[in-house]
């Protein structure tokens, strides 16, 4: 749920200047393009990280209320290695404590969302509708776990960045769904994504006309 909550935020921060009339005024200040879209990129971390922090916040909060404030140093069993062909493999099979293992996956969270705020700050560059870009952004994603049922057959397809969005999987011990694909492989694939993303977001604002 939470990639759905930066999408509602992020796709309107560069759009919706053109709903509201302002793009005109914010061009016309002494301050460079480039300038200004970074300021919108920052923004775009932080309410990702509040957004991580209040959601893993929220979380300890009723944990603990239901189930009790202990086991935080309760050893958790990671590193289990699922394959796309059936194989199984314990080699790298370890313990961790459960903070340090929730900690891996709000930082994992953390990355997943980033890079969604990133591309959705994109789209919003691109498109001057908040309504199309929150589309765009919706199809994207609903279409990553379509796609991921099919990998299968399109091996090509774990080079997409939706395809990879399920990090908590590997932490899981879950088989990928395409061979080949690994952690240190989609957070690589996630983060070209998302840099090739952030690239062309400042190309078209600064380049292009965007009155």
């Amino acid at each position: 749920m939470l990639p759905l909550f930066i999408i509602v935020l992020m796709a309107d921060i560069v759009s919706g200047e053109h709903n509201d009339g302002t793009i005109k005024t914010l061009l016309s200040r002494p301050v460079r393009r480039f300038k200004i879209l970074l300021a919108k990129w920052v923004t775009t971390l932080l309410y990702t990280s509040i957004l991580i922090f209040i959601t893993a916040l929220v979380s300890y909060a009723i944990s603990g209320i239901v189930l009790g404030w202990d086991g935080w140093t309760a050893p958790i069993l990671t590193g289990f290695q699922a394959s796309a062909t059936g194989t199984f493999s314990t080699d790298f099979v370890h313990t961790l404590p459960m903070w340090q293992y929730l900690l891996m996956s709000v930082g994992l969270s953390w990355f997943v969302v980033a890079a969604v705020g990133t591309i959705a700050l994109m789209i919003s560059v691109i498109v001057k509708n908040t309504a199309t870009g929150i589309g765009i952004m919706m199809a994207v994603l609903i279409s990553g776990p379509l796609l991921t049922s099919l990998g299968s057959n399109w091996d090509s397809s774990k080079y997409l960045v939706n395809v990879n969005f399920g990090l908590h999987t590997y932490l899981e011990g879950q088989a990928p769904p395409i061979e080949g694909m690994t952690l240190p492989f989609s957070l690589i694939v996630i983060l070209v994504w998302s840099l090739a993303a952030l690239a062309y977001a400042f190309y078209h604002f600064t380049q292009k006309d965007v009155y």
